[in-house]
């Protein structure tokens, strides 16, 4: 399937070099063989099921990833001009629950072969296709799907996915906890813990990768339930997995360690509170909308009486909702050195929509666009917030704002169903600082909202406050360009 030689995770080191150099020898081949089971896991793990609509885009030949359409073709040969992660999701089978949601005999034959031909070319150790973090997503792909795949009537293609499977088990409970800690290793991790619920005689790669698991999410998950990336779609994509993981011992009749529904209970009211009418995540810090098939599972799935968070301190982020109007307003700033991949987000940026329809909004995730729009989407200009510019090309790049930037404890205050939010941030500029001040409100019953934006300290210094529209919204100028009308699809009018 694929065969390309992508670029590897950052090197640890030369002890890192010395370990890829041994996996590749024949004789740590030999030390993954392991007896095949004859039986394994007699249950349905329940997980978020997949969409049978992409499922028969798949076969047809289109793969779609975060809003983007790709040719399956192109995906298999591993095209150069295809972004990285776009490869990982294809490599780590992450469309195989749609297809399998096809439910047909020509949906399993494709999938049977797709899994086939990977086997194949990845029978050894490869350096990017064996990736911790990739090898724990394709196992829980697998395993998640193999009732579908494996029905007793196709005896070389279950002999060939079980070998296949016990082996790179075993590789990933020796790996695991050599990969990045945060996301990667929560995907590694969680691919140890369905292998230890699927294979018979596994009880170490369950307690391993539960132990594993625990330890990193109580690392990545404010004491309010935020992400400490402050990505709404990675908060997800997080409590998926915390979800996904208490069904499967569920399913399996194992009982699900307390922590899990205790991290459960503290990420639900963040990802309610990420939530706009629409049933889409908010752009924040280089998020995406999400899927709201899977926010709908991970909260069908959790207690139903957790309502959205209106404050959350640790994680900086304040909600607003009147009427049908909602504005989530970010008040806190990222930390590179807690979460690298935090990028350059501008700091008190907000979103606002009104019902189903979004108003005011970021530009969100740049990534299946490639490294160049990745990263650009990530600055402060692309988010609905103030960015410092210089008449120089670059000067937004080159200062990193993160490492220089400090907020303060937002004010919120609530009368008469009226809310003001004031936040504030200090700019560490070449030793002078720059404060910006933001305060927003919303009147009682949604219709009015209002916004103040104060920028002090040294002069001299250029910038830009920017309002990212959706693109539903139609711009009508009035009073002479004085003002605009804000015209939604649907027919409602805000003046601007």
């Amino acid at each position: 399937m694929l065969t390309y030689d992508r670029e590897p995770i950052s090197s640890y080191g030369i002890l890192d070099r010395l370990w890829q150099s041994a996996f590749g020898t024949v004789l740590y081949d030999y030390t993954l063989k392991r007896r095949v089971p004859k039986k394994t896991g007699n249950f349905l793990i329940t997980t978020f099921p997949g969409d049978a609509v992409s499922g028969y885009r798949f076969l047809a030949g289109s793969v779609i990833f975060d809003g983007k359409k790709y040719s399956r073709d192109s995906l298999l040969k591993g095209s150069s001009s295809i972004p990285l992660n776009v490869l990982n999701y294809f490599d780590s089978f992450g469309w195989l629950s749609d297809l399998c949601a096809v439910k047909e005999d020509k949906s399993k034959s494709l999938a049977a072969s797709l899994i086939i031909d990977w086997i194949i070319r990845n029978q050894s150790w490869r350096k990017n296709t064996w990736r911790p973090e990739i090898t724990g997503t394709r196992l829980v792909n697998w395993v998640k799907n193999f009732k579908f795949l494996a029905r007793g009537d196709d005896e070389y293609f279950e002999n060939l996915f079980y070998s296949a499977l016990v082996k790179q088990s075993v590789h990933l409970h020796r790996t695991f906890l050599r990969t990045e800690s945060g996301a990667s290793r929560l995907a590694a991790s969680k691919g140890l813990v369905f292998c230890g619920i699927f294979l018979p005689d596994s009880d170490n790669y369950l307690i391993s990768g539960l132990d594993c698991f625990e330890g990193q999410v109580k690392k990545l998950v404010f004491p309010d339930g935020g992400h400490v990336s402050r990505n709404p779609k990675i908060q997800l994509d997080t409590l998926l997995d915390v979800v996904e993981i208490k069904l499967a011992l569920n399913s399996a009749n194992i009982r699900a360690p307390a922590w899990l529904e205790t991290v459960a209970d503290r990420m639900v009211p963040m990802v309610k509170a990420m939530r706009h009418g629409d049933g889409g995540l908010a752009l924040f810090n280089g998020g995406s909308i999400g899927d709201p098939r899977q926010i709908d599972f991970v909260l069908e799935n959790s207690k139903k009486q957790l309502k959205p968070t209106k404050s959350a301190i640790y994680s900086g982020f304040q909600r607003m909702l009147s009427g049908k109007t909602t504005l989530i307003f970010d008040t806190g700033i990222n930390n590179t050195s807690v979460y690298r991949d935090t990028g350059i987000c501008g700091g008190l940026s907000f979103e606002v929509s009104f019902g189903k329809e979004r108003l005011i909004v970021n530009c969100g995730s740049g990534d299946h666009l490639g490294d160049g729009w990745s990263e650009a989407l990530k600055r402060p200009a692309s988010q609905s917030t103030l960015s410092l510019c210089r008449e120089q090309s670059g000067f937004e790049k080159k200062l990193d704002l993160y490492k220089s930037q400090k907020t303060s404890t937002p004010s919120r205050r609530e009368y008469d169903g009226n809310t003001v939010v004031e936040g504030e941030h200090i700019i560490e500029l070449r030793n002078s600082p720059m404060y910006h001040r933001r305060i927003l409100s919303m009147c009682r019953g949604g219709n009015v909202v209002c916004g103040v934006d104060r920028l002090s300290g040294k002069s001299g210094v250029k910038f830009a406050i920017r309002f990212h529209l959706h693109p539903n919204i139609k711009v009508i100028p009035i009073r002479n360009f004085g003002s605009a009308l804000l015209k939604t699809r649907k027919g409602s009018g805000w003046q601007f």
